[in-house]
């Protein structure tokens, strides 16, 4: 991977780039991670689609090696015949033949040496994992909700890992995303790349702000980014204290409490799909609208529910009510 590393590095210098968002898909995305290691001031933005950071477990060494010994005693039509079923998604598989198809013909076509030496590379790399934490620079990660060799769970942790990342799940796609929802692929790595100049200068804040690691920071963080434990207290309240809320207060409590687990729910899915329009319009109103001061639309929506707890349960008490 270093070596594929440094030959991306040997491109961007004949072609005077000083820096590049790199996009890494499946082993691109292995690549990426060693760049970010030997050149990190090459890199402006990253794209990791469709990968995983972690190593190869031993089962999958071992398969590794079989695909090898294919290779090498079958030709490269027997690796593909082993593989396209894994690397195409279910809906492509049963709707698009001629995707299907194409992948499977440009694997067939891949010389052996080139197959058995991506196949090396692969056993060879390193755990990235203890990379993500290191990555300072915007990052939108990728992958089709149908891919079984790097699915969707993988995304998320290098989405937790990585601070201000931006995770995208695409519907009805497999391990190659790019070919099998080539227009919601280009849409998500457009608007990302339109976005870059405003994004670096945020992530460079929010990078700063989260190593400070601020006491209203972890404040916030306890009292509205876990919901669970919310209703305990002013339920409490409400037992052993009740102020016998007026009907009104009632309907003011609710509404702030359905506000916000909408506006939570609808960020969320704003935040892992592009098919939801409602849903980015509200992640756009809690990251630059009034509640911008939060810039997560969990906390928002999870403090309009608390809000709507304490006008239920009548700790507000203390607010002259006509």
């Amino acid at each position: 991977m270093d070596r594929y590393a440094d030959d991306v590095v040997a491109v961007l210098d004949t072609l005077q780039i000083e820096r590049a968002v790199i996009v890494g898909l499946s082993l691109g995305g292995y690549v990426s991670f060693a760049l970010w290691r030997r050149h990190r001031d090459r890199v402006r933005a990253l794209v990791l689609a469709d990968t995983r950071a972690g190593g190869d477990t031993v089962e999958t060494v071992a398969r590794r090696h079989e695909l090898i010994e294919l290779a090498e005693t079958q030709g490269s039509a027997a690796v593909a015949n082993a593989q396209i079923a894994g690397l195409v998604g279910k809906t492509t598989r049963d709707k698009r033949p001629d995707i299907y198809d194409s992948v499977h013909r440009m694997m067939s076509q891949a010389p052996e040496t080139g197959v058995v030496g991506s196949l090396e590379a692969m056993i060879a790399r390193p755990d990235s994992t203890p990379t993500l934490a290191t990555i300072d620079v915007p990052t939108l990660i990728i992958v089709g909700d149908e891919d079984v060799a790097t699915p969707p769970k993988e995304a998320r942790q290098m989405h937790a890992a990585i601070r201000g990342s931006r995770l995208e799940v695409l519907r009805q796609a497999g391990h190659l995303s790019n070919l099998e929802r080539p227009a919601s692929f280009n849409a998500v790595v457009t608007e990302f790349s339109r976005q870059l100049d405003v994004q670096t200068r945020r992530h460079v804040i929010a990078f700063a702000i989260a190593a400070e690691q601020r006491t209203s920071a972890r404040v916030g963080a306890v009292l509205f980014r876990n919901r669970s434990w919310l209703p305990v207290p002013f339920l409490l309240v409400a037992l052993l204290a009740p102020a016998n809320p007026s009907a009104t207060l009632w309907l003011v409590g609710a509404v702030l409490i359905v506000l916000g687990e909408w506006i939570r729910l609808a960020g969320v899915a704003a935040a892992g799909t592009v098919t939801r329009r409602r849903s980015r319009d509200v992640q756009r109103l809690v990251t630059y609208g009034i509640f911008r001061w939060v810039r997560n639309p969990l906390y928002v929506g999870n403090f309009l529910i608390w809000m709507g707890f304490v006008v239920i349960s009548g700790v507000i008490w203390f607010v002259p009510v006509p």
